[in-house]
């Protein structure tokens, strides 16, 4: 098998460790069970994801009416980045690979993880502040609910680099989409899941890295066509 070139990561509950970037903010302003009807909303179809960004951000104002990016930044400071995945990442840019953050998460947070990192690429979705730095309800929805395999294959074409050399490595059922664009998509969980479509699962960051070098020596083979 030839050497995977890209490795595409989720961030919330793999280079981090919050599940999601957006219920640490709920959390955060003391909002979060309001959050859960919103999340029923969309999963019921009845609101888009920018109406869901929409009233996520406005929940934020109602408990600090004035939020600047800055504030956003001081509710993540305690969130860092596990520091054995900054290690696999360095071995693996080292080996010239490409890393690509691909995160439903919030760039506030997105973005610091990437410059940690050393990401090459880095997509999520965007805040919006007015031109006086306060926070506007909503959003770009860079990479909605569902959305993380158009952005993957945007990659992919855009560097000329074939799916059997690239590697997704999420946690969750909501990277199922991105699992089946890549040729090695690698779950990063202990816990039990029910969906199907990864290849591997990894219980650390330095299994991840052991998992892409089986894979380079064909010692893992997947189904990516599931």
């Amino acid at each position: 098998m030839p050497p995977v070139e890209i490795v595409f990561f989720d961030v919330d509950g793999v280079l981090v460790s919050i599940k999601s970037s957006w219920n640490h903010l709920h959390r955060y302003f003391g909002v979060y069970e309001s959050a859960k009807e919103a999340i029923r909303m969309f999963e019921r179809g009845e609101i888009t994801y920018y109406e869901w960004m929409v009233i996520d951000t406005s929940l934020w104002m109602k408990s600090k009416k004035r939020i600047t990016r800055k504030d956003l930044e001081m509710a993540f400071r305690s969130v860092v980045v596990d520091s054995r995945f900054k290690e696999v990442i360095m071995k693996l840019k080292s080996e010239g690979k490409k890393i690509v953050l691909v995160s439903g998460g919030i760039d506030v947070l997105v973005e610091r993880v990437a410059k940690e990192v050393g990401a090459d690429e880095c997509y999520c979705n965007r805040l919006v502040f007015d031109k006086d730095g306060y926070l506007v309800p909503g959003g770009f929805p860079i990479v909605p609910s569902g959305s993380k395999d158009v952005i993957i294959r945007k990659v992919l074409e855009k560097h000329g680099i074939p799916k059997d050399r690239s590697a997704f490595v999420g946690d969750s059922e909501w990277d199922k989409e991105a699992f089946r664009e890549v040729g090695l998509p690698i779950l990063y969980s202990v816990e039990y899941v029910e969906f199907q479509g990864f290849c591997q699962r990894a219980l650390d960051p330095y299994d991840v890295y052991r998992i892409i070098k089986d894979y380079e020596r064909d010692v893992i083979k997947c189904n990516t066509g599931v």
